[in-house]
């Protein structure tokens, strides 16, 4: 990432001034907290001859660990120092490829207390939870989730390397910026309770798989993000340096909104607010950098 150095292998190279560079790499993602929140509203003929009411979704999980990409470039300067220690500023633009997959639930006692009732409606709410609990039975709430996940991020960093005139020289980084989160295709399958023998929830009009997200599968936020890494890079050319680094980028917790669900059988509800937590993302990157 630094400029290379004077090397006794005969690559002469300045260690100050402009350079640019190109980054890729594998890594991986998830173990971070996942809730997802909504309203289905249970009215009419949605609601099999029950009293109407209001049932709020509140499920919780993890996020599964997954396979990603990393994809970049870096633009930096670097500055001569009497010391071995030579610091730079570099400005990174990152793309961040991967996905999430998590399973979500919470127990049937909670189903029960986020019954609510309707307005001006003749029946309480200790009325339907008793009322409901022969239809929902003793099974829980449970979701499976998947979508695409897209980061682009901006990173600022600071970049100090150990440079005592060998060709290969160590260094550490920080950086601070912005992610940009698009979740893509994404799709929440309810688990339990079932209306069917298919192992999702089926809509029982069209005879499909529920997308409780069909509305709208795309969602988006922006995220503070932070990243760490150390690495050793080598003078290839007296203007050409290879590395290879260790590189751990956090995102802090960010929130999607998803559409409503929108079946002919189906409840109708409001759109669904899924937040993840502060995401961890460990990567194995080389990359190669040119002077000018």
């Amino acid at each position: 990432m630094c400029l290379v150095g004077v090397s006794h292998t005969g690559f002469a190279a300045e260690e100050s001034g402009l350079y640019v560079g190109v980054v890729g790499g594998v890594g991986r993602t998830g173990g971070q907290p996942v809730e997802q929140l909504g309203v289905a509203h249970k009215l009419g003929s949605f609601n099999g001859g029950f009293p109407d009411f209001d049932l709020k979704v509140d499920v919780d999980g993890t996020v599964e660990h997954g396979k990603a990409g990393l994809f970049g470039l870096q633009t930096g300067f670097g500055w001569k120092t009497s010391s071995a220690l030579k610091p730079a500023v570099e400005i990174e633009g990152l793309y961040h490829v991967g996905s999430q997959h998590s399973e979500l639930a919470n127990p049937d006692t909670e189903v029960l207390a986020n019954i609510v009732e309707r307005p001006g409606q003749y029946y309480t709410a200790a009325y339907l939870r008793t009322y409901i609990a022969d239809h929902y039975g003793p099974d829980e709430h449970r979701f499976a989730n998947s979508m695409d996940a897209r980061t682009s991020l901006g990173m600022i960093n600071g970049v100090l390397s150990y440079d005592r005139g060998s060709r290969v020289k160590p260094y550490v980084g920080v950086g601070v910026g912005l992610a940009v989160i698009q979740m893509k295709n994404g799709v929440s399958y309810q688990t339990s309770p079932l209306n069917g023998s298919s192992a999702f929830e089926i809509d029982p009009v069209s005879g499909a798989d529920v997308n409780h997200y069909n509305s709208q599968p795309d969602a988006s936020d922006v995220a503070l993000a932070m990243q760490v890494k150390t690495g050793v890079r080598g003078n290839l050319t007296s203007r050409v340096s290879a590395f290879v680094e260790y590189r751990l980028i956090r995102v802090e917790e960010s929130t999607f909104t998803f559409g409503s669900t929108s079946y002919a059988g189906h409840s109708p509800t409001d759109h669904w607010s899924l937040t993840s937590g502060a995401s961890n993302l460990h990567h194995a990157v080389v990359g190669l950098a040119l002077r000018f």
